[in-house]
């Protein structure tokens, strides 16, 4: 016997398709088992059923009573962490779509349309993504997401230098489009660093545009790279010089970043990057 297809897709839809023990996010990598065994008389059951990854529903279905090492899981525990992980999802879910949230919306301009009494909006509009919170271990982390955005932001603010149109959209569309998904929060776990190079090639491109319309800020852009590396390599601001004077075959140890050439800062910034990989 097994769980009725109703009971199946709801016990899917309530977990998020993650194991309720460890949370992980299964996808198709996902089992239903049995609370009490059918062969102790467990029934197909919505309440007898939980959700779990291949390794989880290992360890909970091959305890030996006969030779115990370790803590079985009872039955009371496995209802108890599906009754909680249920919670948790459902909790998660709301915050997303939760009808009694109150939306405060500044609406201007012609062809505005009142739905429903509650929501107001307008064919034209700015779409924001929202920040919902990953419960199965799906996406990258806060920290990760938030240096994205961080790095995204001084694109922006390259291209603005650069006298060009900073709006960010179209490096944003590309990595939802590389990435296909919706928001840069959704970029799947793991993949963080394949969205940072990226940004990092497309900022890369837009530099050689800063340098011929604004030097100054091009410059600016190396110092400020320079002085990341330096702190990260604990160098004291005499060591730096000295390491030019040492690496880079100048004709006399400079006193300051700004005695360097553009191409001597491009270099510099090199071994110094090279360093830290090294």
């Amino acid at each position: 016997m097994s769980f009725s297809k109703e009971i199946s897709e709801m016990a899917l839809l309530l977990s998020g398709r993650c194991c309720c023990i460890c949370h992980k996010f299964c996808g198709n990598k996902i089992e239903l088992h049995h609370i009490i065994p059918e062969s102790e008389g467990g029934q197909d059951t919505f309440e007898n059923c939980i959700p779990l990854c291949f390794d989880c529903h290992a360890e909970v279905g091959n305890y030996n009573d006969k030779h115990p090492k370790g803590k079985k899981y009872s039955t009371s525990e496995l209802k108890k962490h599906r009754d909680a992980w249920y919670s948790n999802v459902k909790s998660l879910n709301s915050s997303e779509t939760n009808p009694s949230s109150t939306i405060n919306q500044s609406v201007s301009g012609k062809n505005n349309v009142v739905a429903g009494g509650d929501i107001t909006y307008t064919q034209k509009f700015t779409k924001r993504n929202e920040v919902i919170p990953d419960a199965g271990g799906r996406h990258i982390t806060d920290n990760e997401a938030f240096e994205i955005k961080e790095k995204v932001k001084k694109y922006s603010e390259l291209m603005k230098e650069a006298g060009l149109d900073p709006n960010p959209a179209k490096l944003w569309s590309r990595l939802y489009k590389h990435f296909q998904v919706a928001s840069y929060r959704e970029i799947p776990f793991g993949c963080a660093d394949e969205a940072m190079k990226i940004i990092i090639i497309e900022t890369a491109k837009a530099r050689p545009k800063v340098r011929r319309r604004n030097p100054e800020a091009w410059r600016k852009q190396y110092y400020n790279a320079i002085w990341a590396e330096v702190n990260q390599l604990g160098m004291l601001k005499e060591e730096i010089y000295d390491f030019a004077y040492a690496n880079m075959l100048l004709k006399k140890r400079i006193t300051s970043l700004t005695e360097l050439t553009q191409k001597q800062l491009q270099e510099l910034d090199r071994k110094l990057k090279a360093r830290l990989k090294g």
